[in-house]
C-alpha cells in the first residue's frame, strides 16, 4: 500500500496534469517527469522474422 506522503505527491502530479493545455500530442511539460527504459525486445527484428515467414504481408 502507499505511503501517505506518496499519496499527496501523486495527487499533486494529477492536479499539475489536469491544469495543462492539452493540444495534440505535446507532452513537453512532461519533461524530466518520466522515467523510462529500453524495451527489452527489438520491434525490427521481430517484424522482419515474421515478414520472412509469412506470405502475406499489409
Amino acid at each position: 500500500m502507499s505511503s501517505s506522503g506518496e499519496r499527496d505527491r501523486i495527487d499533486a502530479m494529477l492536479d499539475q496534469a489536469e491544469r495543462q493545455p492539452f493540444v495534440g500530442w505535446d507532452f513537453s511539460w512532461l519533461r524530466g517527469r518520466v522515467d523510462s527504459q529500453p524495451l527489452p525486445w527489438d520491434y525490427t527484428a521481430t517484424v522482419v522474422e515474421h515478414a520472412r515467414s509469412s506470405p502475406d504481408l499489409l
